[in-house]
């Protein structure tokens, strides 16, 4: 195969989503991308001249030994059409047959649990570098592998206006979205809740990517869309600071290290609240690091991956209810939540280009403290981490996949449960393509 060809199949991977939550796959791809980046590059400027269009559609059969709804089919379909060089357009809709199992699903249900809804509807316009976009789709920046602190995009997708730019070594990103409406205890009437965000990220060299992000949440039952909230080009932070504001601002960095070609290094820190002085508050504050490894050419087909994730109490919570880090039930942050840190190691087998052997371990301890806990301004001193009655679960994971060809994925699993029980589970994936797929979607 030319450099040229597996150029075009790298795009299209990307394009199609096939890596999944794959870590070893998503490693691959990244190695690929950088070394064929003038190849790459050189098929999206011929094609970007072009009208094109692609459709996908996904079957999800899932069957687990415990709980309600043993076979859960999903269904979902998509449609992406480049109208113009600089105007594209990007739909995507789901039907879960029981998608009113999910505590995170907004919504209501039709019949049976049975639910649907759109993931992605947006349109998108490119112009010298910069990409507009408007509808709803899914953000999430970060580095991390089974979640990220700041904006985890494992969340309900957002509908929003964005902007997104690259320039040299630099990118920006930045956003204002709508969240679900909070009713007012003891009211008839509901808070409005507002999201922005913005980004900036540098690639130092060809080994290391690092990025500040800054998100503002706020709401209340006659608060609008607030423009200086939505201004990318001010610091949330000051600018509720001048107000003497009391909207629910985090900042965030993070960083991801190529430090040898078998071994990448990342992490992110967050804060909520940083106290100068900790005698009168405890800091409100989150970090992640991990780390992925491939095994030398004789075992190329080994991968070992480790995180260690810690979120304080108190992380991502709020005096007012409706400016809590939340969008319906699904946190925005790390899905561990406030008062928590989990230590999580992979090890991946893989058996030629069809099969795999994935064997994790998950260790997680939980405080007592909740994002849902009511709070003054200042919260008490003493209450920083692990609060309470200690919860600690150790979760083992076994799981075969077996690829047979492109667009065909089937799968076995045996874990641990939070109760402490074990389940067994299992299911099959098939995905078909039509079109000729296009960059510049998600």
């Amino acid at each position: 195969m030319t450099r040229g060809a597996l150029a075009a199949e790298v795009l299209a991977a990307r394009g199609s989503g096939e890596t999944g939550g794959d870590p070893a796959a998503r490693g691959f791809l990244l190695e690929l991308e950088e070394e064929l980046a003038p190849e790459i590059e050189s098929i999206r400027e011929r094609s970007s001249m072009e009208p094109a269009w692609s459709a996908r559609g996904e079957l999800r059969l899932l069957a687990r030994s415990r709980g309600r709804g043993a076979l859960r089919p999903i269904a979902l379909g998509g449609l992406a059409v480049r109208l113009s060089r600089h105007l594209s357009w990007h739909q995507l809709a789901e039907v879960d047959a029981r998608g009113g199992d999910d505590p995170d699903f907004i919504g209501a249900e039709w019949k049976r649990g049975i639910t649907g809804d759109f993931r992605l509807a947006y349109a998108a316009f490119r112009f010298a570098g910069v990409r507009l976009t408007a509808g709803r789709r899914a953000i999430a920046w970060g580095t991390g592998d089974a979640g990220t602190l700041i904006l985890q995009g494992g969340s309900p997708p957002l509908d929003q206006i964005g902007i997104d730019a690259a320039r040299g070594v630099f990118s920006a990103h930045a956003f204002v979205a709508s969240l679900d409406d909070l009713p007012i205890d003891g009211t008839d009437v509901s808070a409005r809740r507002w999201l922005s965000g913005h980004r900036l990220s540098v690639r130092l060299g060809d080994r290391l990517r690092v990025a500040v992000s800054e998100t503002v949440l706020y709401g209340g039952e006659d608060r609008g869309l607030d423009w200086a909230h939505a201004n990318p080009l001010l610091v949330y932070y000051a600018v509720d600071w001048n107000r003497r504001g009391d909207d629910n601002v985090l900042w965030g960095a993070d960083a991801y290290l190529r430090a040898h070609p078998l071994l990448d290094l990342y992490g992110e820190f967050l804060a909520d609240d940083f106290q100068y002085d900790r005698e009168t508050e405890p800091n409100q504050i989150a970090f992640l690091v991990g780390g992925r490894a491939k095994g030398p050419a004789r075992f190329a087909s080994v991968f070992v991956d480790a995180e260690y994730a810690r979120v304080n109490n108190w992380v991502y919570g709020h005096e007012m209810p409706w400016n809590r880090y939340v969008n319906g039930n699904a946190l925005l942050g790390h899905p561990i939540g406030p008062d928590a840190d989990r230590l999580l190691v992979r090890l991946l087998l893989r058996r030629g280009q069809n099969l795999e052997l994935l064997a994790q371990h998950e260790h997680r301890r939980e405080g007592e403290g909740s994002i849902d806990d009511p709070r003054d301004a200042a919260v008490p001193n003493g209450t920083g981490f692990l609060t309470g009655k200690v919860t600690t679960r150790d979760l083992p994971a076994l799981e075969l996949r077996f690829h047979p060809q492109a667009g065909a994925r089937f799968h076995a699993r045996i874990e641990r449960s939070v109760d402490d029980d074990w389940i067994v589970s299992g299911g099959a994936l098939l995905r078909f393509a039509a079109g000729r797929p296009f960059t510049g979607g998600d």
